[in-house]
């Protein structure tokens, strides 16, 4: 019997958020091990529209942010990482493995076109050059796929799985013929069967007794559950990818463009649903199929349907359905095609939306690791805005905000504090001091100031934005989820894990239901879950968090993503902590190629990378290299976070555990005392547990050198 209900109808979300305490953050404390390298500033397309898209959110106050169907999967992950710690074994996993064994074949030079310092940006670019049908729903041709793979020599395989699929039909269309007879012709389980046998034609590659099937499945629903029901989009949907596999792109179209009014009438305002994101995306395969959709309706004269494909801004709704998904290279495409056809036609009036455009392609690059590409596209939409006489300055303030969080993934925090700071106030005018704009400009400055080891303004400040966006916002807005994760990384820092942990799992819980569970917030979510069981000492629960989180990123971001190094960071600091040293130096190289090459030599990323790799050749008592790398450290943080910053004073507590371990008592005991007073003069309170185990470590120096003597 096919199942009773085949897409289930999309409910609420229910549950699973974790309040945040309302403890004031007297204290954070940072520890010298485990370093998150979570660096995640607020996404201006993380979920919700571009800023300067007029359409804020696309979510009407006092409204649910998304109607969602809740797996057991999601259902059942509200307790875990709550028991105890299981013994995970020595391996990293398999796939870290091949990244290592990857890189080595690069590092010998097996690979001819790779340069010394290949950036990320090369192989994205191949990656959208080789991209000639965009198609997200592999899956649903994939049957095909496997019998276009066998070679003539494997006919026998290719016989066998064909007569298999047939006997399947046979099955179905008797099973169909019991349905009817017991739940009669007109019913909800006639339609599931359909369906069902839809699905066998498609797979065996008779599309046109696929049609057929689904126009009856169509008909059988539309009797019983009336034509606006929402089950009625996912067959329009199924008709619509059937009709494109023909290369029927027209009435795929139809199909998909019927699928989505029936979504968009059932959701009211709300668009921000994992459903309506794929309607969208099967529109963008129709448009993309062999990358000759758009130039088919232009080449065909019909101008009236060309000039409603751009102003109806389908091509920018499509392009945030795939940045929605987390599938940053295939929104580029679409916007990509956006600009290019708006700048075709020659007309001021579309300066506006070649600009939103240029915003959004910064910050789909920003996102893929592209850090001066997206300064680039920032910047020359930054230029168009300043050219346009009587331009109110909210827009250029919303640009100058998506540069300053370029310059905080590059590293340059002090810029990028400089650009929150000064378009605050204009935000704050345009919108009024309660408005969602304004407290993502005020949770990206918490972020700065976090970096600067400003620790306490941080929480003030993220304090502060949460109770702007709970007014204004949905509770499962991920502009709320963000914020209540960061605030429960820092009370992480401080060692208050009660806190944080059932924060995290909340925030964890609500953006799997958002998003599905591979999506790059996700894995950032589970990243810091990682960290806070590594605080508490569960290392092996923190390997699982970064193993899972370590998945994520390598489907959705590629090996060479920024994201993927910080994640192997902290995979190495497990076996680091575990004395196993030797297996997460390899790791920690890894991690360092894939910074250097993404972020360039003088990165602070690159010296949190360098300092953990120094504290693993220190344990193998290899001091010289060692050394060399606590050195090249605590350079780069004296360059890029000046000399007064704490991570200066922990790169010369470092260099001072060398000299001690080698008994050299006066060059380390120079060291901890230059540690000290950099702490002194950083905005670390004066009770800092930091203050006190440098002060402690110098007495117990001095009274060694003592001993010595």
């Amino acid at each position: 019997e096919p199942p009773k209900e085949k897409e289930p109808k999309p409910s609420k979300v229910k549950g699973g958020q974790a309040p945040i305490s309302e403890v004031t953050f007297a204290e954070i404390a940072r520890t010298m091990s485990a370093e998150s390298d979570i660096t995640d500033i607020m996404e201006e397309g993380a979920g919700f529209m571009p800023l300067t898209f007029n359409n804020d959110y696309g979510v009407a106050k006092g409204k649910d942010y998304a109607t969602v169907r809740e797996s057991s999967a999601v259902r059942g992950f509200a307790e875990a990482g709550t028991g105890a710690d299981e013994d995970l074994g020595e391996d990293i996993g398999i796939e870290v493995d091949e990244l290592l064994a990857q890189m080595n074949v690069s590092a010998s030079g097996e690979d001819n076109d790779a340069s010394p310092r290949k950036s990320p940006r090369h192989s994205i670019g191949r990656a959208i050059a080789k991209i000639s049908v965009i198609d997200s729903r592999a899956s649903t041709v994939k049957s095909n796929a496997e019998y276009a793979a066998f070679s003539p020599r494997s006919g026998k395989k290719k016989k066998s799985r064909k007569t298999a699929h047939t006997a399947e039909i046979k099955a179905m269309r008797k099973t169909l013929e019991q349905v009817r007879a017991t739940s009669g012709p007109s019913s909800e389980a006639t339609a599931n069967t359909l369906t069902c046998l839809a699905e066998l034609y498609k797979n065996e590659g008779d599309l046109d007794s696929a049609l057929e099937i689904c126009a009856e499945e169509l008909n059988v629903r539309r009797r019983v559950l009336g034509p606006g029901h929402f089950s009625i989009a996912f067959a329009l949907n199924r008709t619509g990818i059937i009709r494109l596999e023909k290369d029927e792109f027209d009435l795929a179209k139809q199909c998909h463009t019927e699928a989505l009014q029936i979504q968009q009438a059932c959701l009211g305002e709300n668009e921000h649903n994992p459903d309506v994101s794929q309607t969208l995306v099967n529109l963008g395969d129709v448009y993309y199929k062999e990358r000759n959709s758009l130039k088919k309706i232009k080449s065909n004269g019909n101008n009236a349907e060309y000039d409603n494909v751009i102003d109806s801004g389908m091509l920018c709704r499509i392009a945030f359905a795939h940045d929605e998904r987390g599938e940053y290279v295939r929104a580029m495409h679409f916007y990509d095609e956006h600009v290019e056809l708006l700048k075709s036609k020659g007309d001021n009036k579309y300066i506006p939306g070649i600009i939103n455009a240029l915003n959004c392609l910064g910050s789909l690059n920003k996102k893929t690791g592209r850090y001066v590409e997206a300064l680039d596209y920032h910047t020359k939409a930054l230029h168009m805005q300043k050219s346009i006489p009587g331009l109110d300055k909210f827009e250029i303030a919303n640009t100058s905000v998506l540069i300053g969080m370029v310059e905080f993934k590059a590293g340059r925090f002090k810029k990028a504090l400089a650009l929150f700071t000064e378009a605050l106030p204009v935000q704050q005018k345009k919108y009024g001091k309660k408005h969602a704009v304004p407290a993502r400009t005020i949770f990206n400055m918490a972020l700065v100031h976090d970096e600067l080891a400003d620790h306490i303004k941080s929480m003030s400040l993220l304090e502060q934005s949460l109770t702007i966006q709970k007014s204004v916002l949905p509770q499962d807005h991920p502009d709320i989820l963000s914020t209540r994760m960061y605030i429960a990384r820092l009370h992480s820092c401080a060692g208050n894990f009660d806190i944080a942990m059932p924060s995290l799992m909340g925030v964890l819980l609500s953006q799997k239901q958002l998003f599905g569970p591979k999506h790059p917030l996700v894995a950032d979510t589970l990243h810091n879950i990682g960290i806070c069981h590594a605080r508490r000492g569960k290392m092996n629960s923190a390997l699982k968090s970064y193993e899972e989180c370590f998945t994520i990123r390598k489907e959705i971001l590629g090996y060479e993503h920024p994201d993927i190094a910080g994640v192997l960071n902290s995979i190495a600091a497990v076996h680091a902590s575990k004395k196993r040293n030797e297996k997460a130096l390899p790791i920690y190289e890894a991690a360092l190629k894939i910074r250097r090459d993404a972020l360039g030599d003088s990165h602070v990323d690159v010296a949190r990378t360098l300092s953990n790799q120094g504290v693993a050749y220190a344990a193998l008592r290899k001091f010289p290299q060692a050394m060399k790398v606590y050195t090249e450290a605590k350079k780069i943080r004296e360059t890029a976070l000046g000399p007064f910053h704490p991570s200066v004073g922990d790169s010369h507590v470092n260099i001072g555990n060398v000299f001690l371990r080698k008994c050299a008592f006066t060059e380390a005991r120079c060291e901890f005392e230059a540690a000290l007073f950099i702490y002194s003069k950083s905005p670390l309170r004066s009770d800092d547990p930091k203050i006190a185990r440098t002060k402690a470590i110098i007495d117990r120096v001095k009274r060694d050198e003592k001993l010595c003597v």
